[in-house]
């Protein structure tokens, strides 16, 4: 009888867990609809200074603004350095231009084989630690 008892206590505990499980895991609709628009990363540090939602917004959008800005300068950069480059090989002869392909052919196959080869180290040595580096007296 007490098997039973037990038994049907987690059998309800079970039934009401699951019966409550999709609803702890929805969210409020305003954050799925924020989650939804992807807004980017805060600069470094910005996360820790405890910003409001109205002034996370806010900067978001100047980062929008900005990044638009900054992407319509690197391509018209892109563009000057293209044309830099065909004006500078137009002062070239044709031996001089096929030897800079050749050129830069080897260049950009030796950083290939060199990226391959290279094995990962540790980007940064530790640092030493002071008080075992003090000089005793």
């Amino acid at each position: 009888m007490k098997a039973v008892k037990i038994w049907t206590c987690v059998a309800a505990l079970a039934a009401g867990g699951m019966l409550a499980w999709p609803a702890m895991s929805q969210e409020s609709p305003s954050k799925a609809a924020a989650k939804q628009q992807s807004r980017g990363r805060l600069p470094a540090q910005y996360g820790k200074l405890g910003l409001a939602d109205e002034t996370k917004d806010d900067l978001y959008k100047i980062d929008e603004e900005y990044d638009a800005k900054i992407g319509e300068l690197t391509a018209q950069i892109k563009e000057l350095q293209a044309e830099r480059e065909s004006k500078m090989q137009e002062k070239l002869t044709d031996a001089q231009r096929a030897q800079l392909k050749t050129l830069r052919d080897e260049a950009a196959a030796k950083r290939a084989s060199a990226a391959e080869v290279k094995p990962k180290t540790d980007p940064a040595p530790k640092p030493a630690d002071p008080d075992t580096d003090r000089k005793k007296i």
